[in-house]
């Protein structure tokens, strides 16, 4: 991406000096580029994609949660030259991945809740009949669905070498048994990527917005704990259980993550495995701890 070319679009379009267009996030990893606009009393968002793709899931995601208040309000959308853009509205709050630590375990039990509360509402707005996909409806069948997903996993494990790793070994060879017992449910708006980067909380510890929606689409809601598995943060059965109150305050807890963990550790470790060539060793270790979990419940 161009970042003079973008800020001179934006300059433009809403007539700002360039001085009060603000970088932030991540650009360093070029797969989006955002800015902050400040315009008179008006702050706005322009997040600019070079994936149609994603930038298509996060409008239909922001268009159906639209009326949840910690959704961001979307004013336009567009492209310029092969870019896509997304301009909404700021949310006021922190982003939890930079506070986390600084707030007091007790803090930490009421925000675990808020998240629970919040992922809950996002998957009870609405529900659909089919898996991974808006448009493509034809996808049922979980089981299918989730085998097909897992040889992608299986695939990217080959391409780190990955595949002689005894624990990863038996990850997979458990995966076939555990997957045939999962049960065709409703699937959910899942977020895909429910991780303390992408939530914004205040100062009273409520969560004041949910950002990044561009790898979202009808899915498992056990994908969204999945997520959540990642970090150790809920690693503490206080949070985890704080978390889960909050989460059945609105609706019950997927169904077959209660009957089938194995399956969701298993998946969860694996996949970070097979992102080896982009993490960093300890969520690689990370991966590892979780199918021995899997392989252990």
């Amino acid at each position: 991406m161009d970042d003079e070319y973008l800020k001179k679009f934006i300059s433009e379009k809403y007539i700002v000096k360039t001085e009060n267009i603000h970088p932030i996030g991540n650009h360093r990893l070029g797969r989006n580029y955002v800015y902050l606009i400040k315009k008179n009393e008006m702050e706005l968002v322009v997040k600019v994609s070079i994936s149609q793709k994603k930038w298509h899931n996060e409008i239909i995601s922001y268009k159906l949660l639209k009326g949840l208040e910690f959704i961001p309000e979307i004013y336009e959308t567009g492209k310029t030259r092969d870019l896509y853009y997304l301009i909404s509205k700021k949310i006021e709050g922190k982003m939890l991945d930079e506070v986390w630590f600084r707030k007091s375990f007790r803090e930490q039990i009421k925000i675990s809740g808020m998240l629970g509360k919040t992922l809950a509402q996002i998957h009870d707005w609405k529900s659909f009949n089919h898996y991974n996909s808006w448009e493509d409806k034809s996808n049922i069948d979980i089981v299918k669905d989730r085998e097909s997903r897992d040889k992608n996993i299986v695939r990217r494990l080959a391409t780190c070498n990955l595949l002689d790793h005894m624990t990863i070994r038996m990850g997979i060879a458990a995966l076939p048994e555990f997957r045939e017992k999962l049960e065709n449910k409703k699937s959910v708006i899942a977020h895909r990527d429910f991780s303390f980067r992408n939530i914004l909380v205040n100062d009273e510890n409520e969560v004041t917005g949910v950002l990044d929606f561009e790898h979202t689409i009808p899915d498992d809601p056990s994908m969204d704990i999945c997520t959540i598995l990642q970090t150790s943060m809920f690693d503490n059965e206080r949070l985890f259980n704080s978390f889960i109150k909050g989460y059945t305050s609105v609706k019950d807890f997927p169904e077959n993550f209660i009957n089938n963990k194995s399956y969701y550790y298993l998946i969860t470790g694996l996949y970070m495995c097979s992102k080896y060539d982009i993490r960093r060793e300890g969520e690689i270790l990370r991966g590892i701890s979780l199918i021995k979990k899997g392989l252990s419940l």
